[in-house]
């Protein structure tokens, strides 16, 4: 389920990777398209981690996508096994190109929103939550890694909080991204800025509830220096914001 389509040219700056009328254009012209890694390179890191939290029984796990985009990591993880699958993104133009190659039914999804305001969702609602290089498209208007632009940092902590609500505590939150571990991990724990509430003795963010675990991802490159990177949140108890 993980076949490529043809897909438009790259944008002149990345900053277009930031703009809803950038996706809307694109999802219109590009059925699919596998951003980093697809299913079967990461499938062994989502299972060592749903195991090491407790999350064995794929049938009841209650999993929500961020920024899915058209790729087919959603289908292809329900046909895997996952029966509860939702996938959402911000672009319309995205959704209904994918609700017409996999359809809905009671227990897979797709729907239109924010992945930093999760409205549409109750908290603790779900036991996975999945991002695939959704909070690199947020990090295009970064400027200096090392001193990021402020609406940056707000966009990454407000998607955090978010992610956070409705994961159920003992769930786990799953990122892949291509920013490294000294960079991305000052998002993932809210230590960027002045609203840092720091982790605890226990290695547990106190903003967003959770631990944090990462690890490079080879994908096809097993042989070669490039990395993607694999980070694994598990939320030990409520953020407190």
């Amino acid at each position: 389920m993980s076949a490529l389509s043809d897909h438009p040219p790259l944008p002149t700056s990345n900053s277009a990777y930031s703009r809803l009328d950038y996706w809307n254009d694109r999802f219109s012209k590009e059925k699919q398209f596998e951003w980093l890694l697809n299913y079967a390179d990461l499938k062994s890191y989502i299972n060592k981690h749903c195991l090491r939290t407790g999350l064995t029984n794929q049938s009841n796990v209650t999993v929500l996508l961020v920024g899915c985009g058209n790729s087919t990591l959603s289908p292809d993880m329900y046909t895997d096994g996952y029966k509860s699958v939702t996938s959402l993104d911000y672009s319309e133009s995205c959704i209904n190109s994918m609700k017409e190659q996999f359809p809905e039914d009671d227990n897979f999804k797709w729907v239109l929103g924010d992945m930093t305001d999760l409205v549409q969702f109750q908290d603790k609602q779900f036991d996975l939550v999945v991002d695939k290089a959704a909070m690199d498209a947020i990090m295009v208007s970064e400027g200096d890694v090392w001193n990021p632009d402020p609406p940056v940092i707000l966009l990454a902590r407000k998607m955090c909080r978010e992610i956070s609500r409705v994961l159920k505590v003992g769930g786990l939150h799953l990122q892949v991204s291509f920013a490294q571990p000294h960079f991305r991990k000052k998002y993932l724990n809210g230590s960027h800025g002045d609203a840092d509430m720091g982790v605890d003795e226990e290695g547990v963010c106190e903003e967003f509830g959770w631990d944090l675990l990462d690890e490079p991802v080879a994908g096809d490159n097993k042989d070669g220096c490039f990395h993607h990177f694999f980070y694994s949140m598990h939320k030990k108890r409520d953020g407190k914001w």
